[in-house]
């Protein structure tokens, strides 16, 4: 898609899915009233630009490769890629801001000098397989990164922060 995608779905279901075993290239600004849903592992999605999903039902989900290419991401009930082939690269540095819902990266996050931004609110962020870039920010009610030890690489800072004034964030095991 060259131009800008906008006014896609009604709020009831995905707003775009695609099922593509190749590459899907957004290259303007996406809008919809939903999630967008990538249901084939073979295929790869890449959003060059903004991408604003209102509050419908569905989340976003990604089950082949993604790629954020200097961008604002912003929709509601959730955003996952699912392991496997559900690589995500951070081209540029990004922002994914899932307004209260649970951000799931179930598969390595690449993007060495790159910068990333997770914003859950008071959801919950969970990684669960590796991430390399030069600063990572998590900001979530619930933080879990299980990808084991030294799962984590970041040049620059990493920042944990509690989604909501109340929340406190536990390290190592610890409580928050």
């Amino acid at each position: 898609f060259t131009g800008a995608v906008s006014n896609m779905g009604d709020g009831t279901g995905a707003a775009i899915t695609l099922a593509s075993t190749g590459l899907v290239t957004f290259s303007s600004t996406v809008g919809g009233a939903s999630g967008i849903v990538s249901s084939d592992g073979g295929g790869s999605t890449r959003f060059n630009d903004n991408v604003t999903l209102t509050n419908g039902d569905t989340g976003s989900s990604f089950v082949g490769a993604i790629a954020l290419d200097g961008l604002t991401w912003s929709g509601f009930d959730g955003f996952t890629t699912t392991a496997v082939t559900g690589i995500m690269t951070v081209l540029s540095a990004s922002t994914i801001n899932s307004n209260n819902g649970d951000i799931t990266l179930d598969g390595p996050v690449s993007g060495v000098g790159q910068n990333l931004s997770l914003v859950a609110g008071t959801g919950t962020v969970a990684l669960t397989s590796t991430a390399s870039l030069a600063d990572l920010s998590i900001s979530a009610d619930e933080i879990n990164l299980t990808g084991g030890n030294n799962s984590i690489t970041a040049t620059g800072a990493v920042l944990l922060e509690g989604g909501s004034a109340a929340t406190t964030i536990g390290v190592g095991g610890g409580a928050g």
